[in-house]
């Protein structure tokens, strides 16, 4: 009997230290981050069009993933609703700012400019 007594309290204190172990990690786990950009006039489409290309080639290069980009925007409160917007996820804003500040992305920097006005932002997320 005293022999399973012991062994539920081995089991009963490893559980109560991994599942601590576990908080902890959680913890210093950082939230990610979103690059959310809103294209407002597009003055020339066709620079929109190799600008999407040779961007996708410079976010997927700095891991970024793509969670919306398009036109298909519905307004709902406030100002109008810009032409298109982008939204790419990163691990954390460490790696989003890294991509914005990158040499290729400010090589873009003419495109976008030329293509349309657009207003760019990133957003911390919430952790897990």
């Amino acid at each position: 009997m005293k022999a399973h007594l012991i062994i539920a309290l081995a089991v009963m204190s490893g559980i109560a230290i991994g599942g601590a172990a576990v908080k902890s990690l959680q913890a210093q786990t950082k939230p990610p981050a979103y690059v959310i950009s809103q294209l407002g006039e597009i003055r020339d489409p066709s620079v929109i069009d190799e600008l999407r290309s040779k961007m996708a080639a410079v976010t997927l290069a700095h891991g970024g993933k793509y969670l919306a980009r398009g036109s298909n925007v519905t307004p709902l409160d406030g100002k109008p609703a810009p032409r298109s917007v982008v939204i790419i996820a990163f691990e954390k804003v460490e790696k989003a700012l890294a991509y914005r500040n990158s040499e290729a992305h400010r090589a873009l920097a003419p495109l976008r400019e030329k293509g349309s006005g657009d207003n760019a932002f990133i957003v911390e997320g919430l952790a897990n």
